[in-house]
């Protein structure tokens, strides 16, 4: 038989001899990844994503880039589901407030955080509520009361100081801010054992303290609805 004869033959009588070690190395990655999650939590739904990825995907490189996005999948829990609800409803009662620009509502991983800024909650280097913003303080009273998560309730000024009797730094002035609006839930029959209260004086910043309009956003209370799944 001749080399030629040879080679036609050797050329149809199957898969070329580096789909096995392609096959091998396949096989094996997948195996790693099944151990990966035999050792975790197991999410059966990511499990069968990426057997379907291992079977519909030809190149090697496709099947890590699936395979990365189906372990980063970060899918919302239902503690965030809820949240976003309370969120909506709290949006709502902002905008017949017509106090959009003095109060913000974000969801975060840690909780939904409505923020109030100084003018609308307090005056300068006051910690004495403003009754305008009740109304909203007891609507989030009344949310908080049918669910179970915790609130944290952050104090923080600007950078420029303040030195009285009643408040002899930032710190004081941030502290009693947090203090006073657990008081008010308080006396909406939130249990204090559910509220945490934080003052970070003029640290941690929102924007840089460069002008007025800056330090005013700095002046403000955080008032988080906790996720009970987020560990500080």
């Amino acid at each position: 038989m001749s080399k030629k004869n040879r080679k036609k033959i050797e050329e149809n009588s199957g898969s070329p001899t580096w789909y096995l070690s392609y096959g091998d190395m396949v096989t094996q990655l997948l195996c790693f990844f099944v151990l990966l999650f035999s050792m975790s939590t197991i999410d059966i739904a990511k499990l069968r994503k990426i057997v379907e990825y291992f079977r519909a995907k030809g190149g090697l490189e496709s099947i890590m880039e699936g395979t990365k996005e189906i372990i980063n999948e970060n899918p919302p829990t239902e503690e965030i589901e809820k949240l976003k609800k309370v969120k909506k409803e709290l949006e709502k009662k902002i905008k017949e407030m017509k106090i959009e620009d003095y109060v913000e509502v974000i969801l975060e991983e840690k909780g939904l955080i409505i923020r109030f800024t100084e003018p609308i909650l307090f005056d300068k280097g006051s910690a004495d509520l403003k009754p305008k913003l009740f109304p909203l303080l007891k609507e989030i009273a009344f949310i908080v009361k049918n669910i179970p998560n915790n609130i944290r309730i952050e104090g923080y000024t600007c950078d420029l100081p303040i030195n009285t009797p009643k408040y002899p730094s930032n710190w004081e002035l941030s502290t009693a801010r947090a203090i006073n609006v657990a008081k008010f839930l308080i006396n909406q029959k939130i249990q204090p054992p559910r509220i945490y209260v934080v003052g970070y004086g003029e640290f941690n910043p929102l924007y840089p303290n460069t002008n007025e309009e800056n330090r005013r956003k700095n002046r403000r209370v955080d008032l988080i609805i906790l996720n009970p799944n987020f560990k500080f």
